[in-house]
This record gives C-alpha cells, structure tokens and sequence, in this order.
C-alpha cells in the first residue's frame, strides 16, 4: 500500500509540475492571482527528518476507525481542506466553513461559509457515514465562497466514511468521481472548557500583551460540578492554586482563591498579576485551541496546544533551583529515531557539546498521566575547559541531571523535566511561525540541501488571524511575487500550490521557482529551531527539505517596486498582524501613484485622525502627517500601531480583492470593501437574546430578532409579546431599530415584564452591530452589548408544585399550607398563587387560612418560574362543622401489690361517659401485654418478673373522644422459685440462693452449699425464716473470697427473718442484712 500511495504522489506532483510549468510560460499578467476554488482537501501527516511516515490508508482502511461515533457528534467541525487525500487543497483564507452533527436527532448542520444548510445523516461506530436526503440550505448570496460553498455541499452528500485521525482531525471519505481516494477533513472547532489543561501564553492590555517568563508555566484546568460552576486549579508560576468558577452563558466569575505560599525565584509579579485577574474575571471565548477570559483592564490568553518534545530547540531556564544566567546557553535538541519513542538528544552545555540517545514512555493509566524520560550513559561529548569555575559548576549539574531524568511534560513552549536532582526547565527557542519575514538559505535532499540558484531570493511570509482555521502566506522569488492559503497547526503543515505575478524569468529562475512552489506545496511537516524554519516533503530516502532563516526585510537591489498595481485603489484595514481592527473602528488606505510608477502618496483614517504620507521608491512610507484629534486611548493605541508598522513596509501583494503590506514587525492585511459592513449575515436569520452586558435573558422565553432582506422591516418576540418594528443597516454596521410595537398582551412573570420593557428600550437604542459565524452583537447607544445566537436555547425544564398542608379542619379553625415541596425546573420559581376553593385568594410559597362554612373545599396551587412556565397541583379539605364534645374521664382500679405469677385484674368500671357513650377500652399492662380496643371494662394478666408496672387504660366514646388513666402495682418475686444472687459479692465472684421445698443451696463464691430451711408467714411482707445447718464443700480458693465464704455462711444460719419487695430480698441475720436481686439464668445452648 505505502509503494502504491507513493507512486500516485509522484505521478501528481510530475503532473502538478508540468501544469505550473505551462502556467507560467503562457500567462503575462504581474498581478497576484487568487488562490484557485478548492477542489481538494488536507490530511496532513507527521513526517520527521529521520524516521518514515505511514501515508493515509486507502478508503478500506479509513473506514475502520478505533473511535466511536459519539466522538464526532455535538461538536462543532470547522474544515480546513477537502479533495485528493494525499494532497488536499486548503479551504481559501477567510472562508468558515463547519459542521454539526447532532446526536438526538441525527441531523447535520453548518454553514457552507456563506448559507446556512441543514440535512440528516446516519453513522455507526464501524466507520460508516453517508447524508440522507438532499441538503437543504438558505438562499443568500455572497461575494466570494459560492464555488466553494457549492463544491462542499455537493462533496458532502456523496460522504461515505469517517474516521478520526491520531492528531484528532475528522476525515469525510467522499467521490466526486475522480480515480483517486478524496476527503473532506475537519479541525475541531471548539475545544472544550472543561477537562482541558489550558496553558497562559500571555496577559495584559489586548493591545500590548505581556508574554510569560520564560522558563515558567501557568495552567488551568477546569472541573465540573454542574453545567454552570466547578472549581479551577493549576499552578500559577510557583503556587498551586484552586477556587471554584461560575459561567451564566459567555460570562464567568471565581469565587476567593487557596493556594499554596512558595516564594517565587521567577516570575512572582506575573503569578500575583493573574491570581488578580481571576479575581476581576468577566467573560470568557473560546476560539479553536485557544481560550480568552476577559477580565477588568485586560485579557488572560490561553491555548491547549503544547509543543512536541522532539524536533524544537529547548533552552535551559532553571537547573534544579538554580536559574541558567543570562548569556550561558544550555540547549537539549530531542531527534526521534527510526525505533518508535527512541532518538538521540544533544545540545550545548555553553562549554561544550553533548550527544546521547533517548527513549520516552508513557503511562496514561497513572493520574495524571506519566511521560517517562531515560537518558542513555555515557554521553558522548567534547572536552573544552569553562572559562570560570561557575559555569563548570553549572555544566556538571546539568548533565548530572540530565543523566537520572526520569520524566518529562511540555507545557505550551516550556518543557519539566524531571531528575534525581530535581527539574530541569526549558524554554523552546523558536522564532514565529507567523508574522516572521523567513528567507530561504537551501533546498532539496533532506541530508544535502544546495543553496538557491544564484540571483533569486525566497522569501515566506505567514499570517493567520487566530480566528481562522486558514491563513495566508506571501513573499518573492527575487522575479515573482506571489501567495498562497496555507493552515498548520505546531509541527504540521499544507501549503495550495501558490499563485504568482508570473514575470518573465531565465530557465534556471524557473526551474527554482518550479521546486520552491512544488515543494511548499507538497509540504507535510515543519519544525522550528531558534531562527531556523525546515518544511519537510517527501517520505522516507526521498526526504526533502526547505531550509529558511527568519531575516529582517532584505534591502532593495535592483530595480525598484513597481506600485502601478496600487493607483487609484482604496483599501479597508482588516487586520495588524494577528490582530483584528477593534470593533467600531475603520482604518483605510488610499494610494495615489506617480507617474513614474515607483513613487507616490498614501492618505485615508487610522481609526481616530486623517492621515497621508509620502511613498518613496521601495515602498518607503513616510513621515506620516495627520490631525490631532483624541479619541479613547484603546482606538489611539491602534493607530499608533498602524502607523509605526505602515511606516516599515518594503513590499505588497494582492490577492483578490485582499491587500497585504509586508512591514519589518509584520503584514497589515487590507480589504477591497469595508471591514464593517455585515447586512448580508445580518439579514434573513432568526438571532435569539442570550444576554446584555451581565443580564441574561428569560431562561426559554429568549426575545427573538428577524432582519428581513427588504432592509427596513424588523420583527420577533419580546419573550412575552410578538412585535414589529423598522431598521436601517448601514456602511460601517451602523444600525438604527425604531418603531417597535408589541400585542401588549400581560407577561405571566414580572421577570417576563420587565425583560420586554428592557429589550424594546435596548432595541430602539441600538448604534452598530457585528456578526461573528452564529453570533450578533448590538452595541446601544450607553455601550452596552447585546448578545443574540443563531442556535435556539433549548426549552428549560418547568416547575413542579406541591402542596403541603390538612385536608381536614373545623370551620373556623386556622389552618397552614406551604410549597415548600415545589421543585424549580431550570428557571427559580418567582410566584406561588393559591385558589382556596370558596372564592379567597393568596400568594407566597406558605400562608395561612381558615375556612367559615362546612363544607367540601378544591385548593389549587399554581407556581410560577423566572420563564413565565407554569405547574398547578389541588388538595381536597373537608371543613366540619364546630360541636361542642365533652370527652370521657378514664378510672382504673386493682391491686397494688401481687407476687409473680398471680392473676391480677384490673378495672376501669369506675370511668365515666362524656357526650358520646364509652365504646371501648384498651389496656396497657405495662409489661407488653396490650389489648386491642374492646369493650370490657376489666382487664386480667399475670406477671412473669418482679418489678414496678403502671397499666393504663385509655376509655374512648363513640365520638373518638378518649382519655387515659394509670397507677402502679409491684410485683414481687417469690421466695421458691426465684434464683437469688447477692448484691455485695467481691467482683468477679457469685454467691447464691435457691429455696425449693424446705432445702436452700447454691454457691457460696468458692463452694457449693446446702441446708433445711422453715419460714413463717407474717403479716405483710415480713416473715420469719431458719436456716441450718449448712454443709458446704471443702475447695480451697483465694484468702479474699474464702473469707467471703466463711462470712456469707456464718450469718446465713443465723437468719431471722426476710422481706421482698419487688425483685428484691432482704435476709436479716444476727450480723446484719444481706441484700439479694432476683437474677434470670440463661441455660448454654446444646451443642
């Protein structure tokens, strides 16, 4: 398969080459041409100096992903290229095209970049993917794109797989009937909030961003509790930190922060100014990889993307704790081999040069996930002296630390690793990608590029607005100008085949301008080493390479810049480098040029004051003349800027109807037509209000605004009403809205009322607009902002009521209800009214009431949310009528005294009758021998263990009146029968009594005993009793309880008389009494 894929891509690179050949020779013209319609789609693939790439499997192979479907549904695609999948053309700069797959109700939809379309699709997990149905989409029509627009939405129908690639792009296998493999492939558009580990790449004014210290990282990652607020953690320089985090739609705010308390070596007025910007947070975007929070008086700039370690020149920061001084340069260049996770490493130590191999692993198990490091030994390396003992020192720590490294991790352009000796911090010197001026030095064989031919000079130039998925890059071949769409993300690369000015050359300037093109073309990788910029194409022994060096704009030889293409043209400024013009504002260009073609004037608005300037040859803009007038400081910065960089441009190219001057600090890019005039995407959509400034709207009751074409009738809904109104969209998306009227029919909400009388104040007041993909914002007349969405909120969850309280009372009697049982849906409940059934009414969620009449009453709860969604529950009362009852009087009677085992009868004869005549007794023995209600009015039981009860009787009439009466009886325990256990026995020690027909024993706490004994009834409790004699045996045990024994016994045969009282006796003796408790004997369960 690889021998195959790579013939077809030479026989389209052959192919390519004779078509740019033929171009070239045939055409004339000396202006740029536009970057042709795409017809072909990026798969870009890894490719590194030393180590072959497996290309792009054939469609067989594609439509067998090891992913699921549901990573490619909800999330937001935004395409970067369709066509051949071995050479896909980029998707033309400014161009948005996206795609939507949604998951509950298998639908995809998008903007084709310039309509809105929409279909069905069905897709499973084995790669499967095809569009149902014809697609359907809006009617507008748009200036540019409509090639494209029509090209992917044929492309799209004809989808037949899918697959996720490793660098987590989304590739559309579709035919368009060509005999090679086609594509349409996708960049996520979104990456998401949550579970994301965002890294700070800078901070500050928007317009004067501060980068972070090298050698230093700042991180963020969020945690959900809910789909509104979590916590955030991560390191600030030197602190770890956490807080938790509040979002209400595009707004966010964090609570007070915990961190730790470490001094800072490094960086400690960076990490103190960000714990303050958190604090401050008011918003926050999320565009692509990167993420932007807005805070008061700047922005907190973060990206998810991090460096690889492999191919990028890493700089030592801090050896252990020790910060590498300013001048020393200690560097680690990390070259994958051809083994996988294998390679050699190398750099300088600022004395010497060191070289060793590599081997990385990883452990995605571990949390958080473990990049492990091993350092091979010895190291190879040279032997030059340091010119003093404090870089010896540092060399040696270095490489002795090098040598245990153990694990690294890249934080954006810094690299932990991590050592025996603790970590080694590198920061990557590499100069931009974009925005750099990069001249080529040599091309061809990876291992012997030649320099170019004699007499040309190769320049590239990238700029991309972070934005965008796609950028431009432009720049000479010392005979041709010339430009190309080009997206990248960090170390891969697609270049379309560039167009030129198409000067007339020599052949060998032809032939090198054919390689350069052909090369950028077919271009796959790059990497960046300091200054250094090698874009790869080719695959494996036939490696090739660009080499650039990133230079400051070349000096003008020759002859001069011809500017003729410029004369009479007026341009709109749409971007400083990677920065687009602030909203509101407009920067123009006006050219006027000599006659003589190379010279001429420039005047137009740098946003705040008029200005003009001489153009001398080259290009030489200056000195810049303009008025004098203030405006606030953030639209003056940008002039500022603008005039400074107009002032160092050296050359231009135009593309289409798009200018770009190429200046010493970057290019300004400019537009044929206003930045700012936006009435095409305003107009024929239906725009929801998500928010103004901090306010949110109605949570499912979101006002609606619909611009029709006709340019002057605007309508929609309030919320709560529908209403009319009339617009006027003007040059500069200057909108004015007046006239609104409304059906004025009763919002069921204050919330809803108040909602439409702000949104029709806000409307009416409305100065500009701009339009950003599904996003609208009006800026009113006070500056406020008002964010619609294309996408409607999905409908928020209704409340639930509930109804707490009596369904029965006396007439008169106050009676209490609450809702606290009411559950809120996704809106808080606003309103609790309640119907009481005989024409009273109440609000609140709890009140209180009484009902004058009998009768049979329908309570009716009816709550109310924040949206206007309602919930009613009812509750059936019976109100009695009042009567006025005396209820029974209870009287028990019996004994109050009996010994276990006897029937004891109660009796409740004496009680006496209320209103209604008695119906029924229920006695409570006091012992858990209860009765059921019966009708008599006695009770009889018999007690199984001594002690003191209370039986109760409770009396009730026939009108379920009741009452109670109790008293108390002592049971006592019976002299036979009993097992006797006495009270003062030594602990650890029993001594007892059991008296059964004339013979008393037990244990006496050494021996067993036994005697006679005859006792005497007396009246009351007391008795008479002998004892004797006793015989007991002769066991010997300790002196403490055989003299226990010898006592117990002696005043044992001397007994007199006893009592017992309750559970209780009392044996009187001639040396005193001894006190016995009746003890229950549990036998050991049978074995």
């Amino acid at each position: 398969m690889q021998t195959k894929n790579s013939r077809q891509q030479l026989i389209r690179l052959l192919v390519l080459a004779l078509a740019l050949a033929l171009i070239m020779v045939a055409c004339t013209s000396e202006e740029p041409t536009p970057t042709p319609v795409p017809t072909e789609a990026p798969v870009v693939e890894p490719t590194t100096a030393q180590a072959e790439v497996t290309e792009p499997a054939d469609t067989a192979e594609v439509s067998q992903p090891t992913s699921s479907w549901s990573e490619v549904a909800d999330a937001r695609w935004v395409l970067v290229g369709y066509g051949d999948a071995l050479n896909p053309t980029v998707v033309e700069e400014g161009l948005v095209i996206t795609a939507l797959f949604s998951s509950s109700d298998a639908t995809v939809s998008g903007s084709g970049g310039c309509n809105n379309y929409f279909g069905g699709y069905t897709a499973d997990d084995n790669g499967s993917l095809t569009i149902d149905g014809p697609i359907g989409s809006t009617m507008m029509a748009c200036e540019s794109g409509m090639e494209t627009e029509a090209a992917y939405l044929a492309a799209l129908q004809t989808v037949s797989a899918w697959t996720l690639t490793a660098e987590g792009r989304l590739a559309l296998t579709y035919s368009s009937g060509q005999s090679f493999e086609e594509q349409l492939v996708f960049a996520p558009g979104e990456t998401p909030l949550a579970g994301t580990t965002w890294r700070l790449v800078s901070f500050g004014d928007p317009d004067n961003l501060t980068p972070l210290v090298a050698g230093t990282s700042i991180t963020a990652l969020f945690t959900p509790d809910s789909d509104t607020s979590g916590t955030i953690s991560g390191n600030a320089t030197c602190n770890n930190y956490t807080t938790g985090y509040t979002l209400e739609g595009s707004n966010i705010s964090f609570g007070p922060i915990a961190g730790t308390m470490m001094l800072c070596p490094v960086g400690a007025e960076q990490e103190v100014a960000f714990l303050a910007a958190l604090g401050s947070a008011q918003s926050f975007q999320i565009a692509g990889p990167n993420l932007q929070i807005a805070y008061d008086g700047g922005v907190l700039n973060f990206t998810s993307q991090n460096l690889p370690l492999e191919n990028v020149l890493w700089q030592a920061v801090m050896v252990g704790d020790q910060p590498v001084p300013e001048g020393v340069v200690i560097t680690a260049l990390f070259t994958p081999g051809e083994v996988p996770n294998t390679g050699t490493v190398g750099g300088s130590t600022s004395c010497n040069s060191y070289s060793t191999g590599f081997e990385t692993s990883s452990d995605d198990a571990a949390d958080p996930p473990m990049n492990g490091l091993a350092i091979a030994s010895p190291m190879a390396m040279t032997q030059a002296l340091c010119p003093d003992e404090a870089l010896n020192q540092l060399e040696q720590s270095y490489l002795a630390a090098l040598a245990t490294a153990s694990s690294y991790e890249v934080f954006g352009n810094q690299l932990v690793v991590t050592t025996d000796s603790g970590d080694i911090q590198f920061a990557a010197d590499r100069q931009p990608l974009l925005g750099t001026l990069w001249s080529l030095v040599s091309l061809g064989d990876l291992d012997n590029p030649q320099a170019p031919v004699e007499g040309s000079s190769f320049t590239a130039q990238f700029s991309r607005l972070p934005i965008l998925p796609t950028g431009t890059v432009v720049g000479g071949t010392g005979c041709n100008q010339y430009n190309a769409t080009f997206t990248a993300n960090l170390a891969e690369i697609k270049v379309n085949l560039p167009a030129t000015t198409r000067q007339e050359c020599g052949d060998a300037q032809l032939e090198a301008e054919q390689q350069f093109f052909l090369g950028l073309n077919a271009a796959t990788t790059y990497r960046i080493l300091g200054n250094n910029l090698q874009i790869m194409y080719g695959e494996g022994e036939t490696m090739q390479v660009l080499n650039f060096v990133a230079t400051q704009p070349p000096p003008v030889v020759g002859e001069a810049l011809d500017l003729t293409p410029l004369q009479g043209t007026f341009w709109y400024l749409s971007a400083i480098g990677d920065s687009t013009t602030r909203p509101g504002t407009e920067i123009t260009a006006q050219f006027d040029i000599n006659d003589d073609g190379t010279t001429g004037a420039i005047s137009g608005s740098g946003g705040c004051n008029g200005y003009n300037a001489a153009i001398g040859e080259n290009f030489a803009v200056g000195p810049i003349a303009s008025t004098a007038r203030a405006c606030d400081q953030p639209v003056m910065d940008q002039e500022s800027t603008y005039f400074t960089w107009l002032q160092t441009a050296y050359a231009f190219n135009r593309a289409g109807d798009q200018l770009l001057l190429s200046t010493a600090s970057g290019i300004l890019t400019f537009n044929s037509r206003p930045v700012l005039d936006q009435a095409h995407l305003l107009v024929n959509r239906t725009w929801y209000l998500l928010s103004y400034e901090a306010l949110n709207a109605v949570p499912g009751s979101n006002p609606t605004a619909f611009f029709a074409a006709d340019g002057s009738s605007v309508n929609g809904t309030t919320g709560c009403n529908n209403y009319t109104g009339t617009y006027q969209a003007q040059q500069g998306n200057l909108l004015t809205i007046s006239g609104l009227a409304s059906s004025l029919a009763a919002c069921p909400s204050e919330d809803l009322t108040r909602q439409e009388q702000t949104f029709t104040v806000l409307m009416q007041s409305a100065v500009r607009y701009s339009v950003n993909d599904s996003q609208l914002q009006i800026v009113t007349a006070d500056g406020g902002t008002m964010n619609f969405t294309l996408y409607a909120p999905a409908q928020p969850a209704g409340p639930t009521a509930v109804i707490n309280g009596p369904d029965q009372a006396d007439v008169g009697q106050l009676l209490v209800y609450d809702a606290f049982g009411s559950t809120a849906g996704d809106a808080p409940i606003t309103h609790y009214e309640w119907d009481m059934g005989d024409g009273g009414f109440a609000t609140g969620p709890q009140i209180s009431y009484s009902y004058q009449t009998a009768g049979t009453y329908i309570i009716e709860l009816t709550v109310t949310d924040r949206a206007g969604q309602q919930n009613s529950v009812t509750l059936t009362v019976v109100a009695r009528p009042v009567v006025d009852v005396t209820p029974p009087g209870a009287a028990i009677e019996g004994p109050v005294m009996a010994f276990v085992g006897d029937q004891v009868t109660f009796s409740a004869a004496n009680s006496t009758q209320g209103t209604g005549a008695i119906s029924s007794f229920q006695w409570q023995s006091g012992d858990g021998n209860n009765s059921d209600q019966i009708p008599d009015n006695s009770f009889t039981t018999i007690y199984t263990r001594p002690g003191i009860y209370y039986p109760v009787v409770t009396v009730t009439d026939a009108n379920g009146l009741s009452d109670s009466a109790s008293m108390q009886i002592v049971i006592n325990a019976r002299l036979e029968g009993t097992n006797w256990s006495l009270s003062s026995a030594i602990p650890g020690t029993a001594v007892t009594l059991q008296f059964s027909n004339g013979s008393v024993s037990g244990f006496s706490g050494c021996n067993s005993y036994n005697a006679t004994y005859s006792s005497t009834l007396m009246a009351g409790n007391s008795n008479n009793i002998s004892i004797g004699p006793i015989i007991s045996g002769g066991q010997l045990c300790t002196e403490e309880i055989m003299n226990q024994e010898q006592a117990f016994l002696a005043a044992l045969q001397t007994a007199t008389s006893y009592t017992i009282t309750a559970n209780t006796l009392t044996i009187t003796t001639a040396e005193g009494t001894l006190t016995f408790f009746a003890v229950e004997i549990t036998p050991f369960a049978a074995q």
